[in-house]
């Protein structure tokens, strides 16, 4: 056998094997969608959707486009819809044309589709309260969603009235609604359970000026939620009763490697419909139950005292230390312990403890929960780490990560 022809048969032997690879890697990405996270304000993470099929617009795609929060808080998808009594600005779309859309279908009381057991004696209806006696309300609908793939026949709500939402804030708001992702059968995760098997994933990168626009990370689901990497660390998801929230169970601080002996671990025990951990994307910053804010402060307090910093309070009640030269901030780290393998263990390093590391002044990015105890882990504190929800298992896994890298 000539080397021609040995030539010949192993560049076909090549050829045949990137294409079954080429095939494998087509098939096990054929149910992926990665969509991208983006941010509006330097802590609230939005994603992308495509909503609706109205082929008569002026766009090369039957369906309208809207940014939604990322909540895991939330049981329920919704946006603003056209005709809404109470709405928020929004730009730069108008609220969803609900009557312009040929897949729209409102959700009837006699229909089996109606959780909410909520009507307006003609649809059926929903209601969702948030903090500070903000809300959303409106019709329970049937609609087509476009993310990364179509969605048909997707229940969601079609928001009717908003009050105080905190999107009404920000005169510049993109937010149109929000993207639901926490317990329960009217969650995303759940009604897209043939994709997801009730996982999901995000990795939230820092606020850096300049930077944060260029790199974006992406929500995940299913097999592409679970993280490639061994270093991870487990802990369990409570469900408790009706409440869409994940609890965790939290057993203590650390301050710079020493636990905070004068938090005990009861304050983070949930009580009835009080106190309790959560995770929660749709929360800014972390609120602390009040007992153990106090302890962390006062160690805070303590340490910069002794750097020389002067000591104010910031936005949302945030403690906030003012250097007194011009060298570099020398902060502390907090770390987390969750119950579960090896000591579960979540670091909070300087990006991720305190907000303005740039400036003169820097604030603590935790401030107190004294209305009912519960303490509420934001969405500040959870980057740099890859999380998975797994619903089926009821397991939070994460490890550290720089999440500017992973795409």
């Amino acid at each position: 056998m000539t080397s021609l022809t040995i030539n010949i048969l192993l560049c076909l032997y090549l050829l045949a094997n990137h294409v079954s690879s080429l095939t494998l890697e087509l098939v096990s990405q054929e149910n992926v969608i990665r969509p991208e996270l983006e941010r509006q304000s330097e802590y609230r993470f939005m994603v992308k959707i495509g909503i609706g099929t109205t082929p008569s617009q002026k766009t090369t795609t039957p369906y309208k486009e809207y940014f939604l929060h990322v909540d895991t808080s939330s049981p329920l998808s919704w946006l603003q819809c056209e005709g809404c009594k109470k709405c928020f600005k929004q730009q730069p779309t108008k609220p969803f044309p609900k009557t312009n859309s040929k897949s729209f279908h409102p959700i009837l009381p006699s229909d089996k589709l109606c959780l909410t057991k909520q009507t307006d004696g003609k649809y059926c209806t929903y209601k969702i309260h948030y903090d500070e006696n903000s809300y959303t309300s409106g019709i329970l609908a049937k609609e087509t969603l476009f993310l990364g793939t179509n969605f048909d026949n997707l229940i969601f709500g079609c928001g009717m009235e908003q009050n105080r939402m905190v999107y009404a804030n920000n005169a510049q708001n993109k937010i149109a609604g929000v993207l639901g992702l926490g317990w329960g059968p009217l969650s995303f995760v759940t009604q897209i359970e043939s994709i997801s098997n009730g996982k999901f994933s995000h990795c939230f990168p820092p606020f850096k000026l300049g930077r944060h626009e260029k790199h974006k990370t992406r929500l995940r689901f299913g097999a592409d939620a679970v993280s490639p990497k061994q270093n991870q660390m487990t802990t369990k998801l409570q469900l408790i009763g009706s409440s869409p929230f994940y609890y965790v169970e939290l057993e203590g601080i650390s301050f710079n490697g020493q636990r905070l002996n004068k938090i005990k671990e009861d304050v983070f025990r949930a009580k009835y419909t009080e106190g309790g951990v959560i995770i929660n994307s749709g929360e800014m910053f972390t609120r602390l139950a009040k007992p153990a804010y106090d302890v962390l402060e006062t160690k805070m307090d303590y340490y910069f005292a002794k750097l020389m910093y002067k000591t104010k309070v910031g936005s949302y009640n945030r403690r906030c230390y003012m250097k007194a030269n011009t060298t570099r901030h020398r902060v502390p780290t907090i770390s987390f312990h969750f119950k579960g393998s090896s000591g579960a263990r979540m670091v909070l390093k300087p990006e991720a403890l305190f907000t303005d590391l740039y400036n003169d002044s820097i604030c603590l990015g935790i401030y107190p929960n004294d209305k009912d105890n519960m303490t509420i882990i934001g969405a500040h504190q959870l980057i740099n780490h890859w999380f998975t929800f797994d619903t089926k298992n009821s397991q939070l896994s994460f490890h550290q990560e720089n999440c500017y890298k992973i795409g």
